[in-house]
């Protein structure tokens, strides 16, 4: 998929996981591991959302158009 086509919702997460998987190694780095492992913990959280809701949305623009096309 072109970035080009990514909805601002799915830009935001994408930011937000680059943004915590670059908070953890920068932890890591720093000696501070447990917390580093924490907000690690987030990133695969973050997209998991967003894939969630993006099946949503799909679902519902496919179940509206449907019933469109039966009246």
């Amino acid at each position: 998929m072109k970035l080009s086509k990514l909805s601002t919702a799915e830009r935001l997460f994408n930011a937000s996981a680059a943004i915590s998987l670059v908070m953890s190694l920068i932890l890591w780095f720093v000696g501070f591991q447990l917390e580093a492992v924490f907000i690690g913990l987030w990133v695969p959280s973050i997209l998991g959302w967003m894939n969630f809701l993006t099946l949503k949305e799909q679902s519902a623009s496919a179940r509206a158009h449907s019933k469109t096309a039966e009246v």
